[in-house]
């Protein structure tokens, strides 16, 4: 079997005598390499750590025999080499000049265990159980990080967002949501004209942004135009077309939440660009501006 990432080809990795977890591991693929871009804020960072995981677990048969599933054991493999040596080196690896100066890049600084205790309960679903796991806690002790998570996130700075989305009933759904979470809504759009020229010269701290929009525009032309005029701002793509994007062939948006979604999951992926912002840890232009239309 062979996994592809940014088009490097994993050949047999999987056995055949391996072949089910196998394909439960391939098709979480793109989750766990959109949970690796939210903790580091790059792609290819990112994809080696996930490269990295996917070596250890079919290095170690056990690993995937000890856990309560294979998806399991793959994060937990990932969370391991993420908090540890390797994960040290790639932070450190990072372009420099993809950060705003003066930064010192850290491993806490990105990624304490609280936020991962968050990211991996709001935006990947998992059972607090299953987290617990993942990260190698006792379930109560497991509860107790999570509440310092979510009371760390009431604590945040409100942020100024945009929204690019052409269906009426989601941009109000979404403006409910982040207003509820204290953040403001500076202004809406439904088409890539609209969106640049409403905020051509407003700044903003976040965009979120459809990629389908009313006048068969492009949300992502959309965001690569605003870009161009405000380079720190950050962005999450909000679609129902999350596959053309996670294909590991192309650049990818930093943050992506598929359609349908939630208030955890807007309220997870909000938390962590400011959490990334404050901690002076987010890449200019995160959110993807080298994507295309036909990515």
């Amino acid at each position: 079997m062979e996994l592809t990432i940014s088009g490097v080809e994993m050949n047999k990795i999987i056995t055949a005598s391996e072949l089910n977890a196998g394909a439960v591991l391939k098709a979480r693929l793109p989750s766990l390499r959109r949970f690796a871009r939210a903790l580091v804020g790059d792609q290819s960072a990112g994809d080696s750590l996930v490269l990295a995981a996917l070596q250890e677990i079919t290095d170690d048969k056990t690993a995937l025999e000890d856990l309560s599933s294979p998806v399991t054991a793959l994060y937990k493999s990932f969370i391991s080499i993420f908090n540890g040596p390797i994960g040290k080196k790639c932070i450190k690896q990072l372009d420099n000049d993809s950060f705003p100066l003066g930064c010192d890049i850290t491993l806490s600084a990105l990624s304490p265990e609280t936020r991962q205790a968050f990211l991996l309960t709001t935006m990947e679903g998992f059972s607090d159980d299953s987290a617990a796991e993942i990260l190698g806690y006792e379930l109560q002790d497991f509860i107790d990080l999570k509440q310092r998570a979510q009371d760390e996130v009431t604590q945040q700075l409100s942020a100024s967002v945009f929204i690019i989305e052409d269906e009426m009933l989601i941009a109000t759904d979404l403006e409910d949501i982040v207003t509820e979470l204290g953040h403001l809504v500076i202004g809406t759009a439904t088409t890539r004209d609209e969106a640049v020229k409403k905020l051509r010269n407003i700044p903003a701290d976040v965009i979120l942004s459809d990629i389908k929009l009313a006048d068969d525009s492009s949300g992502i032309d959309a965001v690569n135009d605003l870009l161009s005029v405000q380079e720190n701002v950050a962005v999450i793509f909000i679609t129902a077309f999350a596959e053309r994007l996670l294909t590991g062939l192309h650049p990818e948006p930093t943050f992506l939440i598929e359609k349908p979604f939630t208030k955890d999951q807007i309220a997870a992926t909000l938390s962590q660009i400011l959490f990334l912002k404050q901690t002076c840890a987010l890449p200019k232009h995160a959110g993807g501006n080298q994507l295309t239309a036909n990515s």
